[in-house]
């Protein structure tokens, strides 16, 4: 899989997202945490369908990412 390290713009949050793909070379789910130094929040998703960088982009807004 393929990595990208996402760092806040308050420079506090640590968010770190983890993309994983299938042989098929497409991505197909990624696993997203951060931590703020008090909390640390962890979020897994795979689908069997392709997903796009706008996909995850999209679910990582609505996680709060």
């Amino acid at each position: 899989g393929s990595e990208m390290c996402i760092r806040d713009r308050s420079g506090t949050d640590d968010t770190y997202v983890h993309l994983s793909n299938d042989e098929d070379g497409n991505t197909h789910g990624f696993t997203a945490s951060k931590s703020d130094g008090s909390s640390y929040v962890s979020y897994s998703y795979y689908t069997s369908d392709e997903l796009t960088e706008n996909d995850i982009q999209k679910m990582l807004k609505a996680f709060g990412f």
